[in-house]
């Protein structure tokens, strides 16, 4: 696609036409500045980077979730084998004992379908081949462009698997001076993103924490207690 047709949304109001022109001769100075576009493959070596990152910290904690979530269900059902609770009460743990089950099956779905753990290899791989080739093309020395653009297509090639958006999110944001036509709303939305997929195992491990605990203190055990005293007064009075 031509810059002409990558700006031609501009050309088609007046307001915007001298925007539209400034845009079209950055981007022809920029090729004509930086002919192996090294300025996309050092993007791409920081993605892939960040990926690597993210997918073996997601992988990490998935599995903290998985492992405590399966500590829950075991707790959940020995709970009525230590406790006297009244058969209601004792179908709420059931119930919730099936909830934490489905969340360690879930999790543990999800860990295995994603295959984390690959993907993240792969892509710090694929970042210390490409930040290779910028060190032989950034050295002393005639160059054959054409050779080095077929290396870094390859190296692509090589790894089929690309890194998400949220990848190069991240490096706008641990950047901010290298990207700076990025808005305030942008910036926002891209951190929420950022946080939401960083912390989302954590979140929810903690959220299923504090339920338990919560279900625990407040419902298991009090109506535990009303039933032992009513069991003594029983006692007490048949006696």
């Amino acid at each position: 696609m031509s810059s002409t047709d990558k700006y031609w949304p501009y050309l088609t109001s007046e307001g915007f036409l001298r925007r539209a022109f400034h845009l079209v001769q950055r981007d022809a100075l920029r090729d004509f500045e930086d002919p192996l576009n090294e300025r996309a493959q050092v993007q791409a070596a920081q993605a892939r980077f960040f990926a690597a990152k993210r997918l073996q910290t997601r992988d990490r904690k998935i599995t903290r979730l998985t492992a405590m979530a399966s500590a829950y269900l075991i707790g959940l059902t020995a709970l009525p084998y230590f406790l006297h609770l009244p058969e209601k009460v004792e179908d709420y743990v059931n119930l919730v004992a099936l909830i934490t089950a489905v969340i360690v099956l879930v999790s543990s779905l999800l860990q295995y379908s994603r295959l984390d753990v690959v993907s993240a290899e792969q892509h710090h791989r694929c970042g210390l081949e490409i930040n290779e080739l910028l060190r032989k093309s950034a050295g002393p020395g005639r160059h054959d462009y054409y050779n080095i653009t077929n290396t870094y297509n390859e190296i692509l090639q090589k790894y089929s698997i690309n890194h998400d958006d949220i990848d190069f999110w991240s490096v706008t944001i641990d950047r901010p001076e290298e990207y700076p036509w990025l808005t305030g709303w942008t910036k926002f939305y891209r951190t929420v993103a950022v946080l939401k997929d960083r912390y989302g195992p954590d979140f929810v491990l903690g959220g299923v924490t504090i339920l338990l605990v919560g279900f625990i203190l407040f419902y298991v055990l009090p109506n535990q207690s009303l039933q032992t005293s009513k069991e003594m007064q029983l006692s007490i009075n048949f006696g």
